[in-house]
This record gives structure tokens, C-alpha cells and sequence, in this order.
């Protein structure tokens, strides 16, 4: 008698067909391994990571298989044993395979539709469950029209919301907003979402009947400056209106980094016309908006943008007075200064050589630097400066470190006539290289 085949089907492939088929194919084994007549093939399925296995059986001269009723963009490993008259041979190794993509499932969740005035509302949603995106959500539209006598009237608008790839794999809590500003004063709308894979779009949303108020405010003329390095000066006019609907009754001033999720609001009173703003970026581009409100809400905002300028640090590193010197090199260490900095540049020379300074550049992230290469028993000055996109601060004052005759890894002060005993405890001590370094009393701060 013979045994059940000793080796598996072979050239196990799998490829996606649609959204909910696969097709796998093989070829048999060698017949020598088979051991007995062929009687067919079973292809075994099942969700990657899931428990629930699905088997497929198929007549012994069939070398392919169409896997049907799959769930959508979904991932799942196959196998193939051969039946011959003996039993079950050996599985395949396990192949993975995914299913298309389809459109979406369901419609996003959670719609809601907020009036911002008489021409613009703010709609926001929360993402697709992802058991029923069916794929990638690509983006959202968002499906507007106007309502007369209980129907849409013409065509309705589609506003699209494309996601970047960091959006696209999300849980769902993700939530999006879009603003629509086209809308017509005293105007009936209804406003339904959807979501649309590479596949296409999926159902809409609900529809919400929204009704646009009566006119409001106009646009007030605004324009901003600068007033120092992080402060600016916002300054309005408004245009006259003998219309009492039109009355305002405040402002409401938003600012924020452009293309930043995070901003700032300040409601402020009908007489103003003026409002400073602080704790301005350097570097960073600011939009402001300014809206005035009416009796039935903020008309269309003014907005203007302004580009805080970057400037070089005003103050300077401050150079520690204990160093770690030997008769060829020289350790020491510096406190940085406040803000934000790209790097320092290093200048030394030695004292009252008359020779043109060395400069180095240190990366940001360093605190203390080590000079090599020096002369035994020769005092040198060094500076320091702190350098940012904008261009490098000023240098600190001269400090001058001193080698030593001959190379005794003794640590020392700035001025070797003043050595003091090393102190056992001291709440100034930093480490610097593995030696420990003493820092003195600071007599002086970098001015800001």
C-alpha cells in the first residue's frame, strides 16, 4: 500500500480579482511524492489573524480556484494540500493575499451642520467605521443644494476634502470640518457627505436641511503690523450701513500659525477698532481674521496675513570660568543662551599673539568642546556665539584658559595663580567629558 503524498502542491499563487474574489493557483507535485492515485485538491482560507478556516475542494486535473463571497479589502492567507487514495498530504506554505478595494461601505457619521452667518456654515463629520470603509478613505465630499417647494433646485455643489496620506489611516474617532462660503442670505439648503475610496463614492450621509439667515455685517477692512520681534498691531475700519440689520454689535478676532489646526480668539467690543497682539513666532506666518457680528450672527471675516521676521539671538552664550586642561588641550564649558539657536561658532587664539583667531562650528545640542593640538604653558582667549536661521548673535566676552607645562590631567582655573581646593560638594558642579568640572559664581548674564 502506499502512503499520502510527502510533498505539497507547488508554485502556490494568489491574486485579487475584485473586491470579494481571489484566485489562487499550483501545480502538483512531483508524482513519485504523490504516493498514490491523485483524487483532487483542497484550498484552505482564512482572514489573517482570524480563526475561522474555509476549505475549497476541487477535482484532481484542476490547477486554479476562484475564491468567492470574500469580505472587502481584506487580507488573507491561503494554503493547498493534494488528496490522493492514501489521504491528505502536507499544506503549501501559507501565501498572503489581499482583496480590492470598493467604495465605502457606509456614509461618514455623525454629520452636523453649524450656520457661521448669512452665507457660510460650517459642516463636520466623523470618519467611516473602518469595517466598512472597504479600502483607503481617499477624501470626503461634502453635497449641497438649495430646497424650494420640498425638492433640491438644480444641481446640487460638491465640495471635496482630499485626505494626505497621514490621514488616511485613521480610527474612528478622526473628525473633519469643511466651510462653506457660497451660500445665499434667507436661503433653504440641503448639505449630505460622503466618503470615496480609489474606487469611487459611497453613500451620502442623512441630508440636513439648513436656512441661511438674514444678511449680516460687511466684511470689515483690516490690516496688521509689525510692532517689535513677537508683537503685532491689528487695525480695522468698518463700512457704513444704514441698514439696522446690518448693526454691529462686536468683532471677533481669530489668529493663528497658517496651516496650523491650533488658533486664537478674542471677542471684541462694537467701538474698538484697534487690538495688539503678542507671543508672536519669529519666523512663523500668522492669519488673522476679523468678523463682525450682527444680530443674527458674524458676517464675512477680513483676513490678512503677516510674516513674523527671524533675528539673530541677542544674547550670548556664557563661558564656564573652570577648565580642564592639559599641556596640549583644553575642556571646558559654556551655559546656552535663552531661545531657540542652530548652532555656536567657537573663536580662540592665543593670548597676545597677535594672530588672527581659529574659528570652529558646534552643533546646537553641545555644551562643552575640548581644543587639541595646543602649546604647553600658553594662555589662549576664546568667545562663543550662538547662531540661528537669521544670522549669529553676538560673542561673549574673552576668557582666557591656560595649558599646562607638562601633561598632568590636573584640572585648573581660567588663572592658574588663583587655585583653590577642589570643594566636596558644590551645587554648581556639571561634568563635562568624564572630568569633573567647578563652576564659579556668575558675576554676569548675557543681556537679553
Amino acid at each position: 500500500m502506499g502512503n499520502e503524498p510527502t510533498s505539497p502542491p507547488a508554485q502556490v499563487r494568489c491574486s485579487s480579482v475584485s473586491s470579494s474574489s481571489l484566485s489562487v493557483s499550483w501545480a502538483p507535485a512531483p508524482e513519485e511524492q504523490q504516493n498514490s492515485a491523485l483524487l483532487g485538491y483542497e484550498v484552505y482560507y482564512q482572514l489573517s489573524g482570524g480563526d475561522f478556516v474555509q476549505m475549497l475542494r476541487l477535482e484532481p486535473d484542476v490547477g486554479q480556484a476562484l475564491l468567492k463571497g470574500l469580505r472587502r479589502w481584506s487580507s488573507y492567507l491561503l494554503t493547498v494540500a493534494a488528496l490522493t487514495e492514501q489521504g491528505l498530504g502536507p499544506q503549501s506554505p501559507a501565501v498572503e493575499c489581499r482583496t480590492d478595494e470598493d467604495v465605502p461601505g457606509a456614509p461618514p457619521r455623525q454629520v452636523d451642520v453649524q450656520l457661521i452667518n448669512s452665507t457660510c456654515v460650517k459642516v463636520s463629520w466623523r470618519s467611516v467605521l473602518p469595517g466598512q470603509r472597504n479600502g483607503q478613505i481617499r477624501g470626503y465630499q461634502v453635497h449641497y443644494a438649495r430646497v424650494e417647494n420640498g425638492e433640491s433646485h438644480g444641481l446640487p455643489r460638491i465640495r471635496d476634502m482630499m485626505l494626505d496620506d497621514a490621514q488616511r489611516d485613521v480610527d474612528e474617532t478622526a473628525q473633519y470640518e469643511l466651510i462653506i462660503e457660497d451660500l445665499q442670505p434667507e436661503t433653504l439648503y440641503s448639505i449630505s457627505v460622503a466618503a470615496y475610496t480609489i474606487r469611487g463614492d459611497g453613500a451620502q450621509s442623512r441630508a440636513h436641511l439648513v436656512q441661511t439667515p438674514v444678511t449680516l455685517p460687511a466684511r470689515p477692512i483690516l490690516s496688521v503690523r509689525l510692532v517689535n520681534e513677537t508683537s503685532a498691531c491689528v487695525i480695522w475700519t468698518t463700512q457704513r450701513s444704514s441698514n439696522p440689520l446690518q448693526e454691529i454689535r462686536g468683532f471677533r478676532l481669530t489668529y493663528g500659525l497658517k496651516n496650523h489646526s491650533r488658533s486664537f480668539s478674542v471677542d471684541v467690543r462694537p467701538e474698538e477698532r484697534r487690538r495688539d497682539v503678542s507671543d508672536l513666532r519669529p519666523g512663523g506666518v500668522y492669519s488673522f481674521l476679523l468678523a463682525a457680528r450682527g444680530r443674527s450672527g458674524y458676517g464675512e471675516p477680513a483676513e490678512e496675513e503677516l510674516s513674523v521676521p527671524e533675528f539673530p539671538p541677542r544674547g550670548f552664550p556664557l563661558l564656564v570660568e573652570r577648565v580642564n586642561a592639559t599641556c596640549c588641550s583644553l575642556q571646558f564649558s559654556w551655559i546656552p543662551p535663552g531661545g531657540t539657536y542652530t548652532g555656536y561658532t567657537l573663536a580662540y587664539e592665543e593670548a597676545g599673539g597677535g594672530v588672527e583667531p581659529r574659528t570652529l562650528a558646534v552643533p546646537a545640542d553641545a555644551c562643552s568642546y575640548t581644543l587639541h593640538g595646543l602649546n604647553p604653558d600658553q594662555a589662549y582667549a576664546v568667545r562663543i556665539s550662538a547662531l540661528n536661521a537669521a544670522g549669529s548673535g553676538p560673542f561673549s566676552p574673552q576668557v582666557r584658559f591656560r595649558t599646562t607645562a607638562f601633561d598632568t590631567g590636573t584640572t585648573g582655573e581660567r588663572n592658574p595663580t588663583h587655585n583653590q581646593p577642589h570643594p566636596t560638594n558644590h551645587s554648581g558642579d556639571v561634568n563635562v567629558g568624564g572630568a569633573q568640572v567647578y563652576v564659579s559664581p556668575l558675576d554676569f548674564l548675557p543681556s537679553e
